[in-house]
């Protein structure tokens, strides 16, 4: 899997900041209480509603990676909908590009 370019970004400017963004990498992708598909599903509706159709793209695609069905996807467009509305569902269609 390619780098985020967030990742590329520190590498290349502020490497001591690595180690941090990594652990949080790492708990997304790994499963504890919750399902590591469940936490990208999660982060996927935060940057949709954030407007950063690029992380929903990269993070549903981690999520199906770790097992997430397109029912599951449709969920989590569905809980952005409720939550945000057609604002942060537009983005979300990202997970679909």
């Amino acid at each position: 899997m390619q780098k985020p370019p967030f990742i590329e970004a520190l590498e290349k400017n502020a490497p001591e900041l690595l180690p941090d963004a990594a652990k949080n990498v790492d708990f997304l992708n790994a499963d504890t209480a919750l399902p590591a598909k469940v936490k990208l599903l999660m982060a996927a509706m935060v940057d949709a509603i954030k407007s950063h159709p690029d992380g929903v793209k990269a993070l549903v695609g981690m999520a199906r990676q770790k097992g997430a069905s397109e029912d599951e996807i449709k969920d989590t467009l569905r809980v952005v909908l409720a939550m945000d509305g057609m604002p942060g569902f537009v983005t979300a269609t990202a997970a679909y590009q």
